[in-house]
Parts: structure tokens; sequence; C-alpha cells
């Protein structure tokens, strides 16, 4: 059968998702994004990695994607794996190629919220930096998707009756970062005090369902003759990649709920939960990768209070805030190679 793309209307893009912007919290709350539609979509000449640098001994790394080379050789299939498949041994096989799932977007919300972040900063403000990549996708067909679950806490938000009167609502969102301060569970926290700062402006942040895909959806997108469409996904750029890197718990389950949330394919959920993700499994490294940290927990603390105070008041945040960050991270990496001769890697758990 022949590929059909769909054409999409002026002003429109389908941006590509893969890590934890698959997450209906972490892309249709945090950037305040609104899709339009959502499908599933197969992506066959890229995988997903985990190659970008982040913060040694917190968030050692984020997502992005590498072109498959189907011709690549024995060395270069390695160095693949090593970037994409974090904790699981090489079996001289190339990874899965990439699920991901696609955003109808605006155009001004692409660039503005996921070009440039919902910090009001571009990624090329930062080490981490990424560019756009034009990727042709599949749509998966309905019988593909797996049933969608709510597996993380994070979810509890879309538990809440938003169709309650403003005040209301703001009281339970109250009770959740209150409750959220007490658990140390600083994504709940900074979730819900976006959600606060929309609604004391007396607005609605979210309907009560999320855009998720579905297996009608799905259904309805081929319907119209339709079996591919254009995206733009982001990619790391050279600078900022590195192979051997492993995410931390937090970072990687925000992806696997992701997945769980739109159905994605039961393979390839099965990939995603194989994957390791960085530990500290000794008080040696905990106590004093903890003391490293801590210029880290102010400044981040400094940063979610911004966030929510510039969701209040409706303004994005100054690039300063990018550059302070960005040093501090250098600033922590910098160390990393003195400390692992005492503590371990920054980047991986040990042995």
């Amino acid at each position: 059968m022949e590929n059909t793309f769909e054409p999409l209307e002026e002003g429109r893009v389908w941006y590509i998702a893969y890590g934890s912007n698959m997450s209906t919290s972490a892309f249709q709350v945090l950037r305040n994004c609104t899709p339009k539609r959502a499908v599933v979509v197969h992506v066959p000449q890229y995988v997903l990695s985990f190659n970008v640098k982040g913060v040694a001994y917190k968030e050692p790394c984020w997502s992005s994607i590498i072109k498959l080379n189907e011709n690549a050789t024995e060395e270069e299939k390695r160095d693949l794996w090593e970037s994409s498949c974090p904790g699981l041994p090489y079996e001289g096989k190339l990874p899965p190629s990439l699920i991901a799932v696609a955003y109808d977007l605006s155009l001004d919300d692409f660039t503005k919220k996921v070009v440039w972040t919902e910090a009001g900063f571009s990624y090329q403000d930062l080490s981490c930096a990424y560019a756009t990549v034009d990727v042709d996708c599949r749509v998966l067909e309905p019988q593909e998707l797996s049933s969608s679950s709510q597996v993380y806490t994070e979810n509890s938000i879309w538990n809440l009756d938003l169709e309650e009167p403003i005040e209301t609502t703001k009281s339970q969102f109250n009770e959740m970062v209150a409750k959220a301060k007490e658990d140390n569970n600083p994504e709940i926290e900074k979730v819900a005090s976006v959600i606060l700062g929309i609604l004391d402006k007396g607005e609605r942040p979210i309907p009560p369902s999320p855009l998720k895909c579905t297996k009608q959806g799905q259904k309805s997108f081929l319907s119209k003759g339709f079996t591919h469409l254009k995206g733009k996904a982001l990619i790391a750029v050279p600078t900022a990649v590195e192979k051997n890197l492993w995410p931390s718990e937090r970072y990687l389950a925000k992806i696997r709920n992701g997945a769980n949330e739109n159905g994605l394919p039961d393979a390839y959920k099965h990939h995603l939960h194989s994957l390791q993700f960085f530990q500290i499994r000794s008080w040696k490294k905990f106590l004093m990768s903890g003391a490293l940290l801590k210029q880290v927990e102010v400044v981040w603390a400094k940063l979610s209070q911004t966030i929510a105070q510039s969701a209040k008041d409706g303004k994005q945040l100054p690039k300063e805030f990018a550059k302070e960050m960005d040093d501090l991270q250098k600033s922590i990496n910098a160390k990393e190679p003195v400390l692992c001769q005492y503590i371990g890697s920054g980047w991986r758990t040990d042995d």
C-alpha cells in the first residue's frame, strides 16, 4: 500500500513527543500546550536515546533520538545500544525503533512552548541543546495500541473534579501542594502549583480529561485515507551528547507513564520497563552526593517558586534563569570525575 501523508492546515505542525512530553501532566499542564489531536506513531528511522548529559547524581541525562543506520558496523551498533538501552547488556542487535505521540499543535505553541521551554528560554540557551528535525511517521492501526492505564501518583491530579467551582478546586489543589511538601514529592508540588497559579486568575487550567491517544483517534485519522504524517521532533546537537548515561527514576517514570496513558504497544512499553535507572546504593554515596547537590536544591526551589509566581502573573521566566541553572549544572558536573574516585559514578548505577 502506498504511503499517503495528511496535509496539515497552514499554521499547524505535528510535534513528535517521545520522552516526558508524552505525559499529559508534563505537556498539557507544565507546558500549557493544547493539542488539537494526538495519535501514536512509528518512526522507523530513529530510536529513543538517553544521551544528553544532565546533572550528575541527580538527573544524569535527558532523552533524545538517534538516526538508525541499518548498515552500522558492530562497534557502531554497540555505541547505539549503550546510548539507547541503559543498563541492558548488548546482544549484537539494534534497539527497537521509535514509537512516539504525535501532537497536532499550532505553530505558535510549537515555537514558544516546545522549542522554547515553558520557562521562557530556548534549548539553545542550555548545554543540553536541541535542534529540530523533520521525520516521516506511520500512524499505528487501532489494534496495535494497548489499553491505556494510569499508574503513577502524578495522575491523582486528573482524579479531581475540575468542574467544581473554582474556589473549591483551588482548595483541592492547595491540599495537594501541602501533601506533596509533606511527602517530599516535588513533581506533584510543581504541577499543582502551576495549576493554582492559573486558578488564581479565575481561569480553568485544563479540561476534566486531558487529550490522550485512543484507538478511536487512530481510526478517525486513518479513515480519511491517510497512513502517514510528517512531523517535527527535537534532537540533541552533537556537542550535547554522550553515551552510557542512565536516566533518573523520576524521569524514566514520566516516560513510562506517558506510554501507559497513550496506549503505546505492549512490546514497546515492555522495552521501556526493562531499561535501568540511576540509583545510589551506598550511604557514603548518598551523603557525599547529597552535600554536593544542596546548592542545586536551593536554586531549583527558587526556580519552582518563580515558575509558580510567573504562572499567576501570566509571564515567562527571564533567560537569566537558564544561565544560572546551566552554570550550576556545569559546576556540579565538573566535580564528578573527582567524586567518582571516592563514591562512584554520577551518571550510572555502580555494580
